[in-house]
C-alpha cells in the first residue's frame, strides 16, 4: 500500500463528507428538503462504503502478506 496514496484517498474521503454534509444543513435551512435529502443520502452512502472498502483493503494487505511468508 502506497502511503502517499492512501493519505490522498482520505483527505477526498473527508471533503467529500464534509461537503455533503454541509449542503445538507445549507439545503435545510433553505427548506430544501429534497435536496437536503439527497445530499444527507450522499453523506451516509459514502461514510459507509470508504470504511468498507479500506478494512477490505487492509484484510487483502494481511492475507497476501501472511501468504508470501
Amino acid at each position: 500500500m502506497n502511503k502517499g496514496k492512501l493519505e490522498q484517498e482520505f483527505w477526498d474521503f473527508v471533503a467529500m463528507i464534509t461537503l455533503f454534509f454541509v449542503c445538507t444543513v445549507i439545503f435545510a435551512f433553505a427548506k430544501l428538503a429534497i435536496l437536503a435529502a439527497a445530499c444527507w443520502i450522499m453523506f451516509l452512502f459514502f461514510a459507509s462504503v470508504y470504511p468498507v472498502k479500506w478494512i477490505i483493503q487492509f484484510i487483502l494487505f494481511l492475507l497476501k502478506r501472511k501468504k508470501r511468508k
